[in-house]
Formats: C-alpha cells, structure tokens, sequence
C-alpha cells in the first residue's frame, strides 16, 4: 500500500483514496480497517476523532501493525499542525513514537522517514530532519521524485547548492512535475547560475513546458535587483519567442495576454527594448520584410547552438502554419519573411513551407514565381554546404529543391540534368544517407529521411518518365527507410498507394520484401 506522506510545514498529503469523507464509526475487525478509517478521518480534517478510533482499538487488544502505526503518526502530526502551541510539542513527540513503532515493523518504509523528516523540521532539529528526509530518498525508489522534492525544499533556504542536487533529482524522476520544474528555477536564480537556468528553460521547451518556461522568462527578464548579464536576458528573450513557437494551441488564436504586457514592460528596456518591441509587432501582423527585424540578427543564444535568427525563423514558421484561419496572403507573409530569414540566403525549409501554400491555395504561378526568384541562391547554398560537408543542410535544399520542381511537374530537364524533381529528391535520400552514417547507434529519431510526400513524388517522377517498375520498387524501399526512423504511420501511407497489379511486376524478393513491412507495421 502506498502510505500519504506529510511533507513540509506539517500539511498532509492524503492519498486520494481516502478523501472520501468522514466514516461510520462501528467497530472495525482489523488493523487495516481501523487504518483506512483513520486516515478518512484525518483526510476529513478530524485528527482527534482518528486517535479516538485507534484508541478504541488499541484498547480492545488488537496489536497494532505497520498500517495502525502509520495511521496513528499521521492523525498525531496533523494534530501538531492544527492545534494550540502548548500542544504541539507533545503532539510532534507522540507522532514520532508512533512512526518509530512503524519501522519496528518495515524498517525501510520512505514514507515514514519523510514524515520523520518533517517532524525534525517542526521540531528544529536540522540534522535529524537531513537524515530522514536523505533516507526516505534512498529507500523510496518507486516515488524518489516525490521525496527528492520534500528534500530539496527543506533545504532550499539552508543549503542552495544541495537542493539544486535534489530538485534536480526530483525532476529527472517525475519529469511532469510543475512542482520540482518552479523549485529548480527558484534554485538557479542565484549569481552565476544563469546557464544552467537558460539550459533548464531550452530543455522544457522540447519536453512540452511552455507555459512555464514563458512564466519564468518574463519574470526574469522583469527582475529590477540584481538583474542578469545582458548575454542571459537576450537569450531569456530569444526562449520566450521559442517557447510561444512551440505552443501550438496558443499560436493558433490571439497572443495571450500576458505575453504581451510583459513584451510591453521590456519596450523601454535599453538593451531588449527593440527585440520586444519587434516581437510584441510580428506575433500580431506580419512584417513586410526581414528588414523589420533586425534586433533578431545572427547573435549565438547562449548557452545554445542556435541564433536569435533561427528562433525567430522559427516563430514566423509556427506562424504560417497555426494561423491557417487567417487570410491566406497575410499567412503567406509570415512564411515569405522566414524565407528571408535563412542563415545564409534562403532558407530551404521556410521556401518549401511557402511553396506547399501556394500548392494547397491553388496559386501554381505563386510557385513559378517563387522558383523563378530563389533557385539559383538555393543552388549556391547547396554548392557552399558541399563544400562544408554539412549533409543536413544539403538534405534539406535537394528536398526543397525537388519538392518544388516535382508540384511544377519537372520530371526532367533538357537545360540541366539538375533542374528536375527526380534528380534533387534523389540526391535527398543520398545526402539523408551520409548524415545518417554520423548519427550515433540507437538514435533513430536523429535519423534523416525522405518524408512520406516526397518519397510518393519521386514515385510519381520514376513513373511519368516510364519506369513504373522503378517507380514501385522505390516505394518499397522508401517505406523502409521510414520504418526504421521509427515512422509507421508515413510507411503505412507509401505501402498503401501499391496496388496489387503492381507488385506482380516485381521480383519474388521485392514483393516478399513488401510483405515483410507491413507485417511489421501490422505488430506496432
């Protein structure tokens, strides 16, 4: 049985199990049925009536167990919350009797340390309470988070350094937490550990903590004493654009309200004033240019590898993509603005994204325009990424590329063996498979591929060129490849465009290759 334990300040925290209101009061038959019912009656806020009960049994002869015991500590602890000062010494004695009594019985139960832990803090007794609370810590190994976050705020006015050690414990163990995430970022707060701060935030951000990491910044970056190096507030800025890309329910609608008062207590800020202001602008209305943008320049947020530049590409991605009920041109700007915000001329992923809109808005003249515009700075990035050996950023300008010669349905061109789709989204896979050959044994969600829609392109290239058997076979092994980046669904959705009269143009392997995957995909 998992027993409440009472943590901090003496205020129980009672299994929900037993908020169930308060009991009969008939005469229970055994141990654990007087325990239940005096824990009800402690969860119903009447410690004296649960000592009453358990007196009663006590009284009648029964042994008292572990789960009596237990009972009894927690109704007398909470007694020493409730009651008047001159109980609450005696109060706290007859609760740790009780609890010492229980480890007679299960020497190492963590629950029972907690609370000791938390009586010795009541009692002022700093080493005894660093002693229980570090063995409930060792021995609670199923609820270690929990424990670890009693620990660390008992330590946090004592000991900083320790119960930064702890929390951190405490969040590594239950990393949904909102609890030990705040008590973490309370801790980092002191001089000198502003990296450590800005690594937490970045890390939230990727688990999903938006909200907090948003709450965090802003508070931060709004803290008069002691403020933080310019270096720490400018990439505390550059996280809360991050965390509001990566908030896709918040994007979808207006900013929230709090966003923007904090952006508009930063817009006399001497050093942010600029980039809060142009951040407040663009997640209201698109700009007109990257030109309007300029405090989000090329400068690294520390302590990360990324740019104000690149968070703010990816802010105006997040945009073009969430705000989907909103004008189609104004939709368009955002993207077209993230194009301009490339690290080195256009940037390939936001070309795309602005391509695919184009396509899905029936504006095929969009794209030629589009293409027509940036092929050749796209071409130069490619040909200065080869040069570099940087196999990402090659992939992802062959994808671009190929992409938008296939929705253009430029299978082959006479000008140029390049300037076609099967070309470039060849030369993807081929540049997904060198970065994949750097990327460490086990990491499959590292991995590069040829996504689903354009591995179905080349398919449709191979096969408007006349290869249709060319054009099955890759499916095949385009589906694969996604399978073993851990992709199912998109490999489930390129076997399924095979039909079986293709399959019969096949050798036997290939087809029992094809029976292979989706077998596969069938045990997921």
């Amino acid at each position: 049985m998992t027993h409440p334990a009472i943590p901090l300040r003496l205020a129980p925290i009672l299994a929900l199990a037993l908020l169930c209101g308060t009991p009969a009061r008939a005469q229970p038959k055994d141990d654990q049925a007087v325990a239940a019912q005096a824990r009800a009656l402690v969860a119903a806020d009447d410690p004296r009536a649960a000592l009453e009960l358990v007196a009663e049994s006590e009284r009648a002869g029964q042994p008292p167990g572990f789960e009596l015991l237990f009972a009894k500590g927690v109704a007398w602890q909470t007694l020493a919350a409730q009651g008047a000062p001159a109980e609450r010494a005696s109060a706290i004695g007859q609760a740790q009797s009780a609890y010492r009594s229980a480890l007679a019985r299960q020497p190492t139960s963590p629950a029972v340390f907690n609370n000791l832990g938390a009586l010795a803090d009541a009692a002022g007794d700093d080493a005894e309470a660093r002693l229980w609370y570090g063995r409930a810590v060792e021995a609670g190994a199923s609820r270690r988070g929990f424990y670890a976050l009693n620990y660390a705020r008992y330590l946090e006015p004592r000991d900083r350094s320790t119960a930064e050690t702890y929390a951190r414990m405490a969040l590594d163990n239950a990393p949904q937490s909102t609890q030990a995430r705040e008590l973490l970022a309370r801790l980092l707060t002191r001089p000198g550990s502003g990296p450590a701060l800005l690594r937490l935030l970045e890390q939230s951000i990727r688990e999903g903590h938006t909200g907090f990491v948003l709450r965090t910044a802003l508070s931060e970056l709004a803290r008069v004493s002691a403020p933080r190096p310019e270096g720490e507030r400018a990439s505390l800025l550059a996280l809360v654009a991050s965390a509001h890309a990566s908030d896709r329910a918040a994007l979808a609608g207006e900013p929230p309200a709090e966003l923007l008062a904090g952006l508009r207590t930063l817009a006399s800020d001497a050093m942010l004033g600029n980039g809060a202001r142009q951040l407040a602008a663009v997640l209201q209305t698109p700009p007109g240019s990257s030109r309007e943008l300029d405090w989000w320049g090329f400068d690294r947020v520390a302590p990360f590898e990324l740019t104000r530049r690149g968070v703010m590409r990816g802010l105006l991605l997040s945009l073009g993509e969430q705000r989907t009920r909103q004008d189609p041109e104004v939709v368009g700007q955002w993207l077209q603005v993230a194009v301009e915000m490339g690290d080195h001329g256009p940037d390939p992923e936001a070309f795309l994204r602005l391509v695919e809109h184009a396509v899905n808005h029936g504006q095929p003249g969009r794209v030629r325009d589009l293409m027509d515009r940036y092929q050749w700075e796209l071409f130069s990035g490619k040909s200065a990424a080869y040069m570099k050996g940087d196999w990402a950023q090659i992939y992802r300008l062959h994808l671009a590329l190929g992409m938008t010669y296939a929705h253009l349905g430029v299978w082959k061109s006479s000008q140029s063996p390049y300037q076609n789709a099967v070309f470039q989204l060849e030369n993807a896979g081929r540049a997904a498979e060198q970065f994949n050959r750097r990327v460490a044994a086990g990491q499959p969600a590292q991995r590069l591929v040829v996504p689903a829609t354009a591995a179905l392109k080349l398919a449709e290239g191979y096969a408007a060129l006349g290869d249709a058997r060319k054009s099955t076979d890759y499916k095949i092994k385009a589906a694969g490849a996604l399978l073993d980046a851990q992709r199912p669904a998109d490999s489930a959705q390129v076997l399924g465009t095979i039909q079986p009269p293709e399959l019969k143009r096949l050798e036997a392997s290939r087809e029992v290759e094809f029976q292979r995957l989706t077998d596969r995909i069938g045990r997921l």
